[in-house]
């Protein structure tokens, strides 16, 4: 399908440019995709260690680790952000608890989750 067929597209970049972030990124979010954690957090860690400065790529990886329940693992993550990216207001004032999803009919106020 689709994603695994971007997936192909990303790992074939990689191999010609290993140290592309943006590559490990998309690649990451097409694991979430295909539903293979560890492989999308080894993607969302990869792309971060060769580019700190992505609060972008900070803050999906943090939300994707809410999203599967950890938040304590995503507290660290977004601190590891803040500390990379000091200027960076969104990153500098997210929390866990910021980053869960709501559901389009309430929200996280009203309890909402999916």
């Amino acid at each position: 399908g689709g994603t695994g067929e971007a997936l192909d597209s990303y790992r074939l970049a990689l191999r010609a440019q290993p140290g592309n972030t943006r590559a490990w990124s998309c690649a990451a979010v097409a694991y979430i995709d295909l539903g293979d954690r560890a492989k999308a957090c080894a993607a969302f860690a990869k792309s971060l260690r060769l580019d700190p400065s992505r609060g972008d790529v900070w803050l999906a990886y943090a939300r994707y680790v809410v999203e599967e329940g950890d938040e304590e693992r995503a507290a660290a993550i977004l601190m590891a952000g803040r500390q990379a990216n000091p200027g960076h207001r969104e990153l500098q004032e997210a929390t866990p608890s910021r980053l869960r999803p709501t559901s389009p009919a309430g929200g996280a106020e009203a309890g909402g989750r999916r």
